[in-house]
């Protein structure tokens, strides 16, 4: 049979798929040895094929955990004996002197003081600012003290009833109880 010269004829290459197409995967890449072991990096076995694979009804291979040969069971450290707990003595609380260090007072408690003194219904614009000229009261931060002394006095009566400290006299005005 006479030879044929594969150079004049034109070599057809088939038409490449897409990789999603009919890819093939690739195959496990060899895992490294751990240390302390004299397994070759190549002796390594895929995750889903060897001896620790398992097979599944549709007769794909399915992976385990396979121990490795580090994996001891675990054993907690040991501990010395229990050294039965000793005794603290209580820490004395701070005593509070009231001559030498008066109790701060918080913001509706000084209102109550402040409208006890008044003779006439205060808003609370008004008692904010005659707390802090007093210095019995001072915000510390707040950028709206008297709303928040006006919630606090609006919640107290809301909640007490005819037992609260203040009455509300007129729009934005209260006075003490009594």
């Amino acid at each position: 049979m006479p030879a044929k010269n594969s150079a004049s004829k034109p070599v057809k290459k088939s038409p490449r798929k897409p990789a999603s197409a009919g890819a093939k995967k690739k195959p496990a890449k060899a895992m490294p040895a751990s240390k302390g072991s004299k397994a070759s990096p190549t002796a390594a076995v895929s995750p889903t094929s060897g001896p620790s694979a398992k097979k599944t009804g549709s007769g794909a291979t399915k992976a385990t955990k396979r121990p490795l040969a580090n994996d001891a069971p675990h054993e907690p450290p040991a501990v010395a004996s229990p050294v039965p707990a000793q005794k603290r003595a209580p820490v004395p609380l701070a005593k509070s002197n009231p001559r030498n260090h008066p109790k701060h007072l918080s913001a509706i408690d000084a209102a109550a003081q402040v409208l006890a003194e008044a003779k006439a219904p205060m808003t609370t614009k008004q008692l904010v600012e005659t707390m802090a000229q007093r210095g019995l009261w001072k915000s510390a931060t707040g950028k709206t003290p008297e709303a928040t002394l006006y919630a606090a006095i609006h919640r107290e009566i809301s909640k007490k009833k005819a037992e609260a400290r203040f009455r509300k006299t007129g729009r934005g005005l209260f006075e003490l109880a009594t």
